[in-house]
């Protein structure tokens, strides 16, 4: 049997204030998506994404920092805002609430049609995504670029949750 992926979503938020808004409306309600549903794509996925588009080492993506959890529910310092995750709610599954780095927004609003053709490839084709749909991860990348494009003066974040049991 296998399990279901982790629930993710990328959107675009003002501020930090209003991305937790946003947040809590994508778990407590129906509402359709206001940003790009990335099923199995966590901040982990994002930091290689950032390393294929930008050619610099996925290590040196981690080390930068600029990833940051935006604190919802949980004290800075905690272990869960050290591991770049902030709680929204009270559960071992999440929800978690991350901005996405400046430089992978960039990045993916700056790529031409072929380059993110290359990049899902070249994504979908690292290791640290064996276990992820190709054909999935091909059809997410130009919804997010489309998505950094049209961001404006706001921000990408990421809203993740595991599946509930």
């Amino acid at each position: 049997m296998t399990s279901a992926p982790m629930r993710s979503e990328v959107f675009v938020a003002r501020t930090d204030a209003e991305a937790v808004g946003r947040a809590n409306r994508t778990e407590t309600t129906t509402e359709p998506a206001e940003g790009v549903s990335t099923p199995g794509v966590t901040t982990w996925e994002l930091d290689v994404l950032q390393s294929v588009l930008t050619g610099e080492a996925v290590e040196d993506v981690v080390r930068e920092g600029g990833g940051d959890a935006v604190a919802a529910g949980r004290e800075p310092g905690s272990w869960l805002h050290r591991m770049r995750g902030a709680m929204l709610g009270e559960t071992d599954t999440g929800p978690w609430l991350n901005r996405l780095r400046p430089e992978l927004t960039g990045a993916l609003a700056a790529a031409t049609e072929e380059q993110l053709s290359a990049a899902a490839a070249a994504w979908a084709g690292r290791p640290e995504l064996a276990d992820s749909d190709a054909t999935d991860l091909a059809g997410v990348l130009p919804q997010l670029a489309a998505l950094a494009r049209d961001a404006g003066a706001g921000q990408l974040y990421i809203w993740s949750a595991l599946p509930a049991t």
